[in-house]
């Protein structure tokens, strides 16, 4: 019984980590194509800040609904960028060029004109900012850390590594 919950468990642990590794993998080769991805100008519907709180903590995200146009085809959008949409606190305080173009971006208003990079062969595949951050390496480091895990509860069900008991 114990063995088949061991095996279980790696299981998991290892289908977790390809399904973080594909994710991963995913948003960074579009994020990459996204860079050379045509453009057309398309008009925000409604953009702002939606307020998230946890704790004491208050802090505002970032969104952008907008329409575009390609080749007689209506489309609507929300992303922003690939990766994800960065918190700003309260106080307004932004660092970083990507994150002030996100904060620039939901502060417009309804009717106005934006850049919208669409994927040819998808045109439903949209970003208002292409190109992309190093967030693909959380997957990595999750794929990685479950992996380890998976290795760890290996070597233990094995008797391959010992587990200190402690005694009183």
């Amino acid at each position: 019984m114990r063995a088949a919950l061991s095996v279980l468990c790696i299981v998991v642990l290892l289908a977790g980590a390809v399904w973080l590794c594909w994710l991963g993998a995913s948003q960074l080769y579009s994020a990459r194509a996204s860079t050379s991805w045509p453009s057309v100008t398309g008009t925000v519907v409604s953009a702002g800040f939606k307020g998230t709180s946890s704790g004491q903590n208050y802090a505002r995200k970032a969104y952008v609904q907008y329409r575009y146009t390609i080749d007689g085809t209506n489309f609507a959008g929300e992303r922003i960028a690939f990766g994800p949409t960065p918190n700003f606190k309260v106080d307004g305080v932004v660092e970083g060029a990507r994150n002030e173009a996100i904060k620039e971006l939901a502060r417009q208003t309804g009717g106005s004109d934006v850049a919208v990079y669409y994927d040819p062969d998808a045109p439903a595949n949209a970003v208002l900012l292409p190109g992309g951050g190093l967030f693909f390496l959380l997957h990595i480091f999750g794929s990685a850390l479950l992996v380890g895990m998976a290795g760890l509860i290996f070597l233990i069900t094995t008797g391959r590594t010992k587990v200190p008991v402690y005694r009183r």
